[in-house]
Protein backbone atom coordinates (compact mmCIF):
# COMPACT_ATOMS: atom_id res chain seq x y z
CA UNK A 1 0.00 0.00 0.00
CA UNK A 2 2.82 2.19 1.01
CA UNK A 3 4.83 1.73 -2.00
CA UNK A 4 1.82 1.92 -4.11
CA UNK A 5 0.87 5.07 -2.84
CA UNK A 6 4.17 6.86 -3.16
CA UNK A 7 4.39 5.40 -7.03
CA UNK A 8 0.76 7.26 -7.69
CA UNK A 9 1.84 10.36 -6.20
CA UNK A 10 5.93 10.53 -7.13
CA UNK A 11 5.08 13.67 -10.28
CA UNK A 12 2.58 15.38 -6.93
CA UNK A 13 5.91 15.62 -4.97
CA UNK A 14 3.99 13.87 -1.99
CA UNK A 15 6.23 11.51 -0.15
CA UNK A 16 4.96 8.62 1.49
CA UNK A 17 6.36 6.74 4.26
CA UNK A 18 5.09 3.87 6.26
CA UNK A 19 6.17 3.14 10.27
CA UNK A 20 6.07 -0.57 10.81
CA UNK A 21 5.81 -0.34 14.83
CA UNK A 22 6.83 -3.14 16.51
CA UNK A 23 5.71 -4.42 20.13
CA UNK A 24 5.85 -0.66 22.20
CA UNK A 25 5.48 -0.05 25.69
CA UNK A 26 2.44 2.67 26.55
CA UNK A 27 0.45 2.64 29.63
CA UNK A 28 -2.47 0.35 27.80
CA UNK A 29 -0.36 -2.16 27.29
CA UNK A 30 1.29 -2.34 30.78
CA UNK A 31 -2.60 -2.42 32.03
CA UNK A 32 -3.47 -5.09 29.40
CA UNK A 33 -0.47 -7.06 29.84
CA UNK A 34 -0.42 -7.29 33.88
CA UNK A 35 -3.58 -7.19 34.76
CA UNK A 36 -6.23 -8.08 31.36
CA UNK A 37 -4.23 -10.89 30.45
CA UNK A 38 -2.76 -11.24 33.60
CA UNK A 39 0.90 -12.24 33.34
CA UNK A 40 1.88 -10.13 36.53
CA UNK A 41 3.75 -7.33 37.05
CA UNK A 42 7.24 -9.24 35.51
CA UNK A 43 6.01 -9.79 31.93
CA UNK A 44 8.15 -6.67 31.13
CA UNK A 45 11.36 -8.18 31.70
CA UNK A 46 10.23 -11.53 29.47
CA UNK A 47 9.06 -8.90 27.01
CA UNK A 48 12.24 -6.87 26.58
CA UNK A 49 14.10 -10.00 26.55
CA UNK A 50 12.77 -11.65 23.72
CA UNK A 51 12.99 -8.55 21.59
CA UNK A 52 16.16 -8.08 19.57
CA UNK A 53 16.97 -4.96 20.84
CA UNK A 54 16.57 -6.58 24.46
CA UNK A 55 13.70 -3.95 24.90
CA UNK A 56 10.34 -3.18 23.91
CA UNK A 57 10.10 0.48 21.57
CA UNK A 58 9.31 3.65 23.85
CA UNK A 59 5.93 5.43 22.64
CA UNK A 60 8.83 8.91 22.19
CA UNK A 61 10.61 7.12 19.92
CA UNK A 62 8.06 6.49 17.64
CA UNK A 63 6.61 9.66 18.11
CA UNK A 64 10.38 11.26 17.08
CA UNK A 65 9.87 9.12 14.17
CA UNK A 66 7.49 10.07 12.84
CA UNK A 67 8.07 14.22 13.70
CA UNK A 68 11.18 13.14 11.65
CA UNK A 69 9.63 11.82 8.52
CA UNK A 70 7.53 14.65 8.64
CA UNK A 71 10.13 17.75 8.65
CA UNK A 72 11.98 18.85 5.45
CA UNK A 73 15.17 17.19 6.40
Amino acid sequence: LTRNAANAHRFDRIRVNGINVGWTDTPAERIMQAQTLGHGPGWIDAANASQPFGRLLAADEVANLAVFLLCDA
